[in-house]
């Protein structure tokens, strides 16, 4: 089976953050509540706006990697996410 491409328009560090942190996220059974604490990734990448990684994070969405099935904020915990396994062969029967 064929490895499939990312399409062009996702950036370099949407995929980053993709692989790197959602995916080391999920442990088999918790799709859907892998979260994505901004704050974790400020201190691990060495980001200053939160806005950076929240355009990622709507990039990654309208790309159909993952889909966003809680919204967190300031007194509501993290946003949750599911991997979709669009161009991932290994999560396409999730």
């Amino acid at each position: 089976m064929g490895v499939r491409n990312e399409p062009e328009s996702l950036s370099a560090f949407g995929r980053k953050i993709h692989y790197i942190y959602l995916k080391a996220g999920y442990n088999g059974s918790n799709n859907g509540k892998i979260t994505f604490p901004y704050s974790r990734l400020k201190k691990h990448i060495g980001l200053s706006a939160s806005g950076t990684i929240s355009k990622a994070s709507k990039e990654l969405q309208r790309e159909g990697f993952i889909e966003r099935t809680n919204t967190g904020g300031l007194y509501g915990g993290c946003n949750k996410y599911r991997l979709t396994g669009k161009f991932d062969p290994l999560l396409m029967t999730i």
